[in-house]
């Protein structure tokens, strides 16, 4: 290439985000990433980190646990995944000094476009000289993407990481550091090629997050197959978890809600993300910061709470009709959708624009979303690993409404509009990649 171009230099790597059926456990190679860290100079050895791993919440509970911090003065890191729009947005610093104009952006504190391309640039050579490895295998995107953006919180000399796992927890590539807060949220069936059929295999996939007996753990509501396995990971390890629901209990009342920790009580926190899931999310997030000996106030945790954005999770993008955009891809994340619409929209008729992945369990969230709706309409993303529904599909996934097959995103929410009374629900469902281009149309983004 004659000048430099990041994008096109990650692109090389192989991606495995863009085809997850071709990931196999004998693919990924911890030690491989060690050696990354090597070669970029072991810029995870002065950070201090939160780590999180899950099914379900696993990014809003890292961004309510940033936004903590930054009110209560930090700098942090936050590595979150997958993106919405652009890479760059996986890799964030929150500045305690942000202007208030700043903390409205969907993704405040993004890299920059100039200083993600002078990092990639810089670390390339290094990186080229142990990207085919015989004995441990050929460096992935991810991998070198979660290298880079340590390097990056290092040398901004971040208080503290956030760091979301990509799949799993064990082979994933986060994995590699050594975290003094470990955050394990809900588990249900997903990625079951990858990680498991059944929920105490994901369990343990997840729970291998947890790996340092002087670590704190945070453990979110489980189904009793994963709370077992992570449970008896902890004994291995001699820790004693705090369980959301046990040591920590959440009251909601109402639009607020209160969260009781063993070391303090935090009364009548609100937060802009809805449903009563993401209260859960908060008080995990209210927990590991409590556990990491940052000091925090009180007043910080609520502040923190109410400034956290989080775009494509129960978000209303538009009104009249009312248009909400969720990135419900799995049948757990599905259920908790139609709970949250009908706690807080339970007289208006639904119209549903769904598109999925090819991954996932099509039938049992369509399943799920469809029900009690007056109207589906299927659609597709522009990502490769869009699902498209055949005729005769439709047929048996839809009897009880009727349904429209649309070919993309922008003519799926024309029709569903065109459809939809003054009063009625539109609601944008099925994965992430169907939520970020619904909201570029209906937000007017580029």
């Amino acid at each position: 290439m004659h000048s430099f171009d990041a994008h096109e230099y990650l692109g090389t790597f192989t991606n495995f985000e863009s085809r997850l059926s071709s990931i196999h456990s004998n693919l990924l190679n911890l030690e491989r990433v060690r050696r990354l860290f090597g070669v970029l100079g072991n810029p995870q050895e002065n950070l201090k980190f939160i780590h999180v791993a899950g099914t379900k919440g696993k990014g809003s509970t890292c961004a309510f646990a940033a936004y903590i911090l930054r009110a209560a003065g930090y700098r942090v890191g936050l590595y979150t995944s997958p993106h919405l729009y652009y890479v760059n947005e996986r890799i964030r610093i929150l500045e305690p000094k942000a202007s208030s104009s700043s903390l409205k952006e969907d993704f405040y504190g993004v890299i920059g476009d100039q200083e993600f391309s002078r990092l990639v640039k810089e670390f390339s050579k290094s990186i080229d000289k142990i990207r085919h490895d015989a004995k441990l295998g050929d460096l992935t995107y991810f991998e070198v993407l979660t290298g880079l953006a340590i390097v990056y919180f290092s040398r901004r000399k971040v208080d503290a990481v956030i760091l979301e796992t990509g799949l799993g927890g064990r082979l994933d590539a986060t994995n590699a550091v050594d975290a003094s807060v470990s955050g394990i949220t809900p588990i249900s069936l997903d990625h079951t090629a990858q990680l498991g059929k059944t929920l105490g295999k994901i369990a343990g996939e997840k729970a291998a997050i947890i790996k340092n007996p002087q670590s704190k753990v945070i453990v979110g509501q489980q189904p009793a197959p994963a709370m077992a396995v992570i449970m008896k990971r902890c004994r291995a390890l001699k820790i004693k978890p705090f369980v959301i629901g046990k040591d920590i209990r959440v009251k909601i009342s109402g639009k607020t809600f209160s969260v009781m920790t063993p070391a303090a009580t935090y009364k009548s926190l609100q937060t802009s993300l809805a449903g009563e899931h993401q209260c859960h999310n908060a008080a995990m997030a209210i927990a590991m910061v409590e556990s990491s000996g940052f000091k925090v106030k009180g007043q910080s945790m609520a502040r923190g709470l109410r400034e956290t954005r989080w775009p494509g999770r129960f978000e209303i993008v538009a009104k009249n009709p009312t248009v909400v955009v969720d990135c419900a891809h799995n049948v757990a994340s599905a259920q908790v959708l139609v709970e949250a619409l009908q706690k807080n929209f339970s007289a208006k008729r639904r119209i549903i624009i769904l598109g999925l992945s090819n991954d996932k369990d099509i039938s049992g969230v369509c399943k799920i979303l469809a029900k009690g709706a007056r109207l589906v309409v299927t659609t597709q993303s522009k990502h490769p690993r869009a699902y498209r529904f055949s005729d005769e599909e439709m047929k048996v996934l839809f009897r009880n409404q009727p349904v429209f097959s649309v070919s993309n995103i922008k003519d799926a929410l024309t029709l569903a509009r065109r459809e939809a009374a003054k009063n009625d629900i539109i609601l944008v469902a099925g994965s992430v990649f169907v939520a970020a281009e619904a909201r570029v149309h209906l937000k007017g983004l580029k």
